[in-house]
């Protein structure tokens, strides 16, 4: 399997406590049921990954549009693990991004949820037949998008507080435990690995619980090309997440 995710798609759809959950290995093969979802009206995105997945380098979808078979081959053929999102915010599917990676203390946010609206999204063009980011300062169109706008984890919940728009939870199993963050000469033991993982697992769910229901949640394993999750512990991190949604998500 190629490490820029261009393979067959072959996603796993599931339900937790009733809400479509959609397992898939890599992760921009997400990007057909986010455009599914947000396609009559835009999602805000919670974003839970070692890595934001931001840059800009993909065609746009054009003539594929409205065809979903064209939007699979999209996914497969044209957008990579590190570039699926900023399609879904030129298209206008995806609103604001708040990126989670439990290792730090601030939250990355492109683009905001104020009183039900989006405020401040990243804006996109397209150059040499690529997405790019517009970038208002250097007046470049950039590869990377422009600054994101740093906050807590209390101020993300105030921005969500009472949002009854689409909402899609969006979580990489690397957020638990990524080899090329964590350990790039891949020695570190199992029990190591297992610790730091549950301590990560316990700062998503605290996040999780204080926002609004999701209408969607995408897990992404990226385990397969053996370069961010362990895949020796992809089925234990994915068995555990799924655990703790169960639980959180009930007791609304």
């Amino acid at each position: 399997m190629s490490k820029l995710g261009f393979e067959k798609y072959s996603p796993l759809e599931a339900s937790t406590n009733g809400i479509k959950t959609v397992i898939v290995d890599p992760h921009n093969q997400v990007f057909p049921s986010w455009y599914h979802f947000g396609r009559q009206k835009a999602a805000a995105v919670v974003h839970i990954d070692a890595h934001d997945d931001m840059f800009a380098a993909s065609p746009p979808l054009d003539e594929r549009i409205g065809n979903f078979d064209g939007v699979i081959e999209y996914a497969v053929r044209c957008i990579s693990i590190a570039s699926f999102i900023a399609p879904g915010i030129h298209h206008g599917f995806i609103g604001p991004v708040y990126h989670i990676d439990p290792r730090k203390k601030e939250i990355c946010a492109y683009g905001r949820v104020k009183n039900q609206r989006f405020v401040s999204l990243p804006a996109t063009t397209v150059e040499n037949g690529l997405i790019r980011w517009v970038n208002p300062d250097s007046k470049r169109n950039e590869y990377r998008p422009p600054k994101a706008e740093t906050m807590t984890l209390p101020q993300m919940v105030e921005d969500l507080r009472g949002y009854s728009g689409p909402l899609i939870i969006d979580i990489d199993l690397d957020a638990l435990y990524s080899m090329d963050i964590d350990e790039p000469d891949k020695t570190m033991n199992l029990k190591i690995r297992k610790g730091l993982a549950m301590e990560r697992l316990a700062v998503i769910i605290e996040a999780v619980q204080q926002i609004p229901h999701p209408g969607l949640i995408t897990i992404a394993r990226s385990a397969e090309d053996n370069l961010f999750t362990p895949p020796k512990l992809a089925d234990f991190f994915q068995a555990q997440l799924l655990v703790e949604l169960l639980k959180i998500l009930k007791c609304r």
